[in-house]
């Protein structure tokens, strides 16, 4: 959110001292947002060990079966966040005098982000669901076989394990990681000039915003819909006619809508914060003599 107000402000300001600010405010919004990203990860594979400690066919739903579409969107929107946010960083640094030396490796990991994400992605059934629905499939086919000839080739199988995930996780996250540190390293030997930044960064810091208030809608949709039939998962049945998985489209487009209001009312506040801010400004400058 600080991300997206400075990006607002920046691209709206008039003067130079405006702009000088809402970039700075940008620039701490960014490494608010990623750091607090980049420990979010620890939570979630807890979040995940707890559920398979607890019944492993839980998470199987999850994660291969019903649910598992939602976790291939979570993995797209992660990476291209990542994407985003290392695009700020190589961005801000050339605005950096001395910054130039840094500018391959910020590349170069861009491009491993972009590898370490296709990794993440990559699932072992090429379709929603390990059970597949009454009249899924043409009369005749046998399931088992177009299950079989759906997954990845077995000499490629391992791209679908979670061995291999994590390290292109992990690796993701130190990407960015390093990036920051190259970034803090330039700004203490070098002279940033700030309110010089590419208007391009701050179309980045809005997508980083949506992104990731898109994706905690998304993926509270699933810890909601990871209860299946249950109010209590176990302990208590929902036996109405709404005790159903919707699709990824449809939820897709629920959290979107919300998504939309959330800013919506955010912009407000914004407006109604700066409107109480300029008559507090104007009443000091009458008061003053200034008027």
């Amino acid at each position: 959110i600080v991300c997206l107000i400075a990006a607002v402000m920046y691209m709206t300001s008039k003067t130079d001292e405006d702009r000088t600010f809402y970039d700075w405010m940008g620039f701490i919004g960014n490494l608010i947002g990623l750091v607090t990203f980049m420990l979010l990860a620890f939570p979630g594979y807890l979040y995940g060990y707890e559920i398979y400690q607890y019944d492993a066919s839980l998470g199987i739903y999850m994660m291969s079966d019903r649910l598992s579409m939602f976790y291939e969107m979570q993995g797209i929107l992660i990476g291209l966040m990542y994407l985003a946010g290392n695009y700020y960083i190589w961005l801000s640094m050339k605005r950096i005098t001395g910054a130039e030396r840094f500018a391959p490796l910020i590349r170069a990991g861009f491009v491993l982000i972009l590898i370490c994400n296709a990794i993440w992605m990559t699932p072992r059934h090429f379709f929603a669901t390990m059970i597949l629905d009454p009249g899924a499939l043409p009369e005749g086919v046998d399931p088992d076989k177009y299950i079989t000839q759906m997954e990845l080739p077995s000499h490629l199988g391992f791209m679908a394990l979670m061995p291999i995930k994590n390290i292109a996780a992990g690796l993701s996250i130190a990407v960015v990681l390093m990036s920051y540190i190259l970034y803090r390293i330039s700004i203490r030997r070098g002279t940033i000039r700030w309110g010089e930044i590419d208007p391009a960064a701050q179309y980045s810091l809005i997508f980083l915003a949506f992104a990731a208030i898109w994706t905690m809608g998304l993926m509270g949709a699933v810890r909601s819909l990871g209860r299946k039939h249950f109010h209590i998962y176990i302990l208590m049945k929902d036996m109405t006619p709404d005790a159903y998985t919707p699709t990824l489209a449809w939820s897709s487009l629920l959290v979107t809508l919300i998504s939309l209001i959330f800013f919506l009312m955010i912009g407000f506040c914004i407006w109604i914060g700066l409107g109480l801010g300029r008559t507090k400004e104007l009443k000091a400058r009458i008061e003053g003599g200034d008027l």
